[in-house]
């Protein structure tokens, strides 16, 4: 539900708007406000650290069951950015893209973004991701997180080994930057 909150407050959509109404026609009359007040705990939790809080939420109350979903712990993914991304290279005109085929929670992605971070590189400014889960609950939880974190991504329900897309969410600040992101139309060569 506040997948698909955010992802409306940017660009309306009446498939989304019915899908969450259909969501909350689902709970009680005083749930929709607890799961409001869970948002609100993911964004404190997000600025007290940047960190995967979801996907560590999820794994540890076994949420994903039999259905063979594994999401990397938060300090594999910080290890995997610190070691893979060189700093020293990075100049403030130089712009990383990322791409994340199964994206899980978003763990690997906030641990770039943590990294760039850490060594003073504006990571709104010098980041784009795009973020590609097959499962919608996944894609979601890394949609509500890099949201809140202010990463730029376009995050995909879809399938990366068949290109398969079933549904797209853009990040606020990629919003915000997305003519940054594209390629000028109409230019020769």
């Amino acid at each position: 539900m506040s997948a698909l909150a955010i992802a409306n407050a940017l660009q309306f959509r009446e498939d989304r708007e019915e899908q969450y109404m259909r969501l909350v026609g689902q709970y009680e009359k005083d749930e929709p406000n607890k799961i409001a007040s869970l948002l609100a705990i993911t964004v404190d939790a997000l600025e007290w650290e940047m960190q995967d809080s979801l996907g560590t939420v999820f794994s540890r109350l076994d949420l994903a069951g039999n259905n063979g979903q594994f999401f990397t712990p938060y300090s594999v993914s910080r290890m995997m950015a610190r070691t893979n991304i060189e700093i020293d290279d990075f100049k403030p005109s130089k712009f990383l893209t990322l791409l994340e085929p199964a994206c899980g929670a978003g763990s690997m992605v906030i641990a770039v973004a943590e990294h760039l971070a850490g060594n003073k590189i504006n990571y709104q400014k010098q980041l784009c991701v795009t973020a590609i889960d097959v499962n919608s609950t996944a894609a979601h939880m890394a949609y509500i997180q890099l949201s809140l974190l202010g990463i730029p991504a376009i995050v995909y329900i879809g399938n990366t080994l068949s290109n398969e897309i079933r549904d797209e969410f853009f990040t606020p600040v990629y919003a915000l930057y997305m003519h940054r992101f594209q390629e000028p139309r109409g230019t020769k060569q």
